[in-house]
């Protein structure tokens, strides 16, 4: 079973895409590209309704099915839930409800008009994987659950730090070295799920 950390750097212009770079037990084991750029426009929108995404540190233990949603707007492939346990998501949550951020996948943007034409597009507040890239996520997820001795998939540890600037403040994280009492269980609701390959 191993812990595992998205840690999100995001440019301040969020027009441009970042990046999240997975740690599974402390080694960066994959970096995907993400845009955490809402629909509420540019500028500093964490706290308005479908602005940007807020930084700060969530839980991202919850793994949801997206296959019966709009696929154009969330890809086939499922989408991770941010809880926000400290920083601007908590303020965007508590004080203006700002609520239901996902990491999640969607079509390419094909306005020519806009910035994003061929390239991720906003969100109302995610963070936005291209498709396959959410699938490599799902399985190295579903790889950090798996205990080796047990052959069993257990609860993972799994927390997002989302950072915006030109480099990421690994001492920011320091909530994500503690464990949560939060049950966790990205591919069932049991204490383990037997392992099926």
């Amino acid at each position: 079973m191993g812990k595992v950390v998205l840690k999100v750097l995001l440019p301040r212009n969020r027009d441009r895409e970042g990046a999240v770079t997975v740690e599974v037990n402390g080694q960066p084991v994959r970096t995907f590209k993400v845009l955490g750029r809402g629909s509420a426009g540019g500028g500093d929108t964490q706290f308005k309704h479908n602005g940007n995404t807020p930084t700060g540190l969530y839980d991202g233990s919850t793994w949801i099915d997206t296959s019966k949603r709009n696929q154009s707007a969330y890809g086939p492939n499922g989408a991770v839930v941010l809880k926000p346990l400290a920083g601007n998501g908590t303020t965007a949550y508590s004080k203006f409800h700002r609520n239901g951020l996902l990491i999640h996948g969607g079509h390419l943007d094909s306005r020519r008009d806009t910035p994003w034409y061929g390239s991720l597009s906003p969100t109302n507040g995610c963070l936005r994987l291209r498709n396959e890239d959410v699938k490599s996520l799902a399985a190295l997820l579903y790889d950090a659950s798996l205990d080796e001795t047990t052959q069993t998939c257990a609860r993972p540890q799994v927390w997002v730090n989302i950072q915006e600037g030109a480099f990421f403040d690994d001492s920011d994280d320091e909530g994500a070295n503690q464990c949560s009492l939060a049950p966790y269980s990205v591919f069932g609701y049991g204490e383990t799920i037997s392992l099926r390959r």
